[in-house]
């Protein structure tokens, strides 16, 4: 069976409940999930109708200058936005038509192009510590601890968090954490690249409103992109506020 895009549950193909899109039927569960979604995909295709008069910048340029020289953080921004890309191991590949809008190269957090803008600027520097009884304290907890206070004073409906695959522990798997439990089993940094950009789409999808984001400085740096750049996606279609926490050696980044 068909699977709903926003809620990720199965649907029979006799639902009533479908939309079309560049080709392809999607089916929903209920008319909420077809709504979300219709006024998602509505809003892109305004964002791709704004940018036709703009600088044409295809998937080839983003393949000449970051994936070819190895420059690509595979943070999945790219695939993420983009139904004719997708992430092919570590490498972004294109796998249908390419329209030239230019999404998939500006939201690329290797696109950016000042020192300024690569390393950013150090407010205050703090040093803390976990008092968390069961949390696993590898770089102190502290992305842990915030999360879980986030989440039990309503202050966010989810955190997008990287877990260990139970089949193999050394491949990361991007999570939306929504309970206490969820961010215990993913607490603990691995040091391996995670499409976590993708979880926050579904996220959104799912009708998140107000999130907060875990990732390297590189997967941090594609969030902002998306959601500042004029040339973005998600501040153009989704009505949610994302709270970044950068993760780099120990260190978090906010």
């Amino acid at each position: 069976m068909p699977i709903d895009p926003i809620c990720k549950r199965e649907v029979p193909l006799d639902t009533p409940y479908t939309s079309g899109h560049e080709g392809r039927t999607y089916y929903f569960h209920d008319t909420e999930c077809k709504k979300k979604f219709d006024e998602m995909r509505k809003n892109i295709v305004r964002v791709k109708r704004s940018l036709k008069d703009k600088h044409k910048i295809s998937f080839g340029r983003l393949r000449k200058d970051i994936i070819k020289p190895g420059i690509c953080a595979a943070c999945g921004a790219c695939a993420a936005s983009c139904p004719s890309i997708i992430m092919d191991g570590e490498k972004p590949k294109l796998v249908g038509p390419c329209t030239a809008c230019g999404i998939c190269y500006n939201q690329c957090p290797r696109t950016i192009t000042t020192e300024e803008e690569l390393f950013g600027s150090i407010r205050h520097p703090y040093a803390a510590r976990s008092a968390l009884k069961g949390v696993r304290e590898q770089d102190g907890g502290v992305v842990t601890s915030l999360l879980a206070y986030l989440l039990e004073e309503g202050l966010i409906d989810c955190a997008i968090v990287t877990a260990k695959s139970e089949d193999d522990p050394w491949r990361p798997v991007p999570v939306i954490a929504t309970t206490y439990d969820e961010l215990i089993e993913s607490a603990g940094s691995i040091y391996a690249h995670s499409m976590t950009i993708q979880a926050l789409m579904n996220a959104v999808q799912q009708g998140m409103r107000s999130i907060a984001f875990v990732g390297p400085p590189c997967n941090i740096d594609a969030v902002y992109k998306i959601y500042k750049s004029p040339y973005g996606l998600l501040h153009m279609f989704m009505r949610a506020n994302i709270l970044p926490l950068g993760i780099l050696h120990g260190y978090v980044l906010t």
